[in-house]
């Protein structure tokens, strides 16, 4: 392959078992995020949640 006038030798020895760490190490960051997007998403609602109760506290019917 070349790029940027250089010649990048690949070579294809283990290339499954690369791959294979690849496609883990991708998965594991795309588990982190999900669950810290979870995390923060909960907390938020939670914040929300505890705002709006606050607020119908007060108010008296």
């Amino acid at each position: 392959m070349v790029k940027n006038g250089y010649i990048l030798n690949v070579s294809t020895n283990n290339i499954a078992s690369f791959l294979d760490k690849v496609r883990l190490e991708l998965k594991n960051v795309v588990r982190e995020q999900v669950l810290m997007q979870t995390a923060k998403s909960t907390e938020f609602l939670l914040n929300w949640n505890c705002s709006i109760s606050s607020r119908i506290s007060f108010v008296s019917f």
